[in-house]
């Protein structure tokens, strides 16, 4: 038993290793996030955003890891990048509007590439 768990940390500490180093390259952009949903529907859900291979991820935090669900459009369909409210805040909007009509992220590296994946 002490073996199979050791593998199964030793697996999950290298898929954590290999987000970390493409998160710091900038190749895997990753974000704290809020996405606001469609008119009526609940807002300000919180989680993480992930924008790699030409997709943009939202994972809430009450959902498990970035391996199954949360929720993704291609690159394209990112309507634009605007600056948010507060300092360092980029509010990325959809067109059209999907199960979210838009993510505020809040990046710590990278700003400028968050910036560059608006369309326009």
């Amino acid at each position: 038993m002490g073996v199979l768990d050791w593998r199964r940390r030793r697996r999950a500490n290298a898929a954590i290793d290999r987000i970390a180093d493409a998160a710091g390259t900038g190749d895997t952009l990753l974000a704290d996030a809020i996405a606001y949903g469609r008119e009526g529907e609940p807002t300000a859900v919180p989680g993480v955003a992930q924008c790699c291979d030409e997709h943009f991820h939202f994972r809430a935090d009450a959902e498990p890891a970035f391996g199954a669900g949360g929720w993704s459009v291609p690159r394209s369909r990112i309507g634009c990048v605007q600056e948010g409210a507060a300092p360092g805040e980029l509010v990325v909007t959809f067109d059209p509007p999907d199960r979210f009509r838009a993510v505020v992220v809040t990046p710590v590296l990278h700003l400028d590439k968050w910036r560059a994946l608006d369309p326009d």
